[in-house]
């Protein structure tokens, strides 16, 4: 008999019931960011420029940096939801996403204040780089940033949705939700639009999102509650240790790929770094499909490790890294040989 669950049904709180369909809607909404990720450059680059796709990548190269001020934490919060849940802690729970809550909601106001700097700042440092799109630019790192800040701040209650494994329903808000964004910046774009309309549409769209994802978050888990008097240092600093294995790795990633689009920016400008970019946002595309696999197997894994399931656990490692090998290995090579044809398919001879 499984375990009942905060409405007191019984169901498997270790979420194996549903990897596999989890693992499939997760990709199915992957597919929307994919999209989303092959059809908004060239309609930039045919709309307003190559330049101008490069002052938009700039902008988001820029902002990336900032999701290092959270430190991994975001990647903690469906462990312990899910790890609270499958041993019935409704507390745990509370108390867990509460602590979060309250530490992004200060990662959310330093990155504010980030933005503001880096705003400030690009005048003197790259004014001879971006010339005309220097007040644009401006105007997108504000935007961008302020939704980083708006992400943060929401990060919580994506993570219950995960830790409850409701990978559907996640999935579904934030695919619909970048669906509706990119609809936005589409239509801006044929109406004349520029930089700033679509920097406007990001933010709108990620505030529309976190709200869906509270009220989402809120109906799954019942009895959640979250709120300052529930929140605990000491809960903050034990997922803020488990994030930080986390941290290590985007912190190397965030560093290598992004500094080097900075780079070729300053030195070669926004057109060199539109080009550059390109290829660079397929190997990323290719990377999340591995990457969404691993989300799955985090609440699960952690799931098992409170009911001292190990032998699952190892026996999960197993299996996915075998599957996650089969699947990586046709793209790379995919890539490897046809990745010149791709993209002159996908935004022209100037780019291949």
């Amino acid at each position: 008999m499984s375990p009942q669950n905060d409405n007191g049904s019984s169901e498997d709180l270790t979420g194996k019931d549903r990897m596999v369909r989890n693992v499939l809607v997760s990709w199915a909404g992957h597919l929307v960011f994919i999209a989303a990720g092959l059809i908004t450059p060239r309609l930039i680059d045919r709309q307003i420029g190559t330049e101008a796709l490069g002052v938009w990548d700039f902008g988001w190269a820029l902002v990336n940096y900032f999701h290092l001020v959270q430190m991994g934490v975001v990647a903690s919060i469906n462990r312990y939801v899910a790890r609270y849940r499958a041993i019935g802690d409704a507390d745990g729970v509370n108390r867990s996403v509460s602590s979060v809550f309250c530490v992004l909601l200060v990662v959310a106001v330093v990155v504010l204040l980030l933005t503001v700097a880096a705003t400030l700042a690009v005048p003197g440092i790259l004014a001879a780089q971006l010339r005309s799109f220097l007040t644009d630019a401006r105007w997108v790192i504000f935007l961008l940033g302020s939704t980083v800040a708006v992400q943060f701040a929401f990060s919580s209650f994506a993570g219950v949705l995960s830790g409850c494994h409701r990978w559907g329903l996640k999935v579904a808000i934030l695919s619909g939700a970048h669906a509706v964004t990119v609809a936005g910046m589409i239509t801006a774009l044929l109406m004349g639009g520029g930089l700033r309309a679509l920097a406007w549409v990001t933010l709108c769209g990620e505030l529309t999102c976190g709200v869906v994802l509270w009220a989402a978050a809120h109906k799954v888990c019942s009895g959640l509650r979250v709120s300052f008097t529930d929140a605990r240092w000491s809960e903050a600093k034990r997922m803020m240790g488990f994030g930080g294995k986390n941290f290590v790795l985007d912190t190397s990633r965030v560093l290598l790929n992004q500094t080097v689009s900075v780079l070729v920016l300053v030195h070669l400008g926004p057109a060199a770094l539109a080009v550059f970019a390109r290829p660079s946002s397929l190997v990323r595309h290719s990377l999340n499909i591995i990457v969404r696999l691993s989300h799955v197997m985090t609440p699960t894994a952690s799931s098992l490790q409170a009911m001292g399931r190990h032998k699952e656990i190892q026996d999960l490692l197993i299996k996915a890294t075998r599957y996650a090998a089969y699947i990586a290995l046709p793209i790379v090579l995919t890539l490897t040989i046809m990745g010149g044809p791709i993209l002159r398919f996908w935004m022209g001879e100037a780019y291949g």
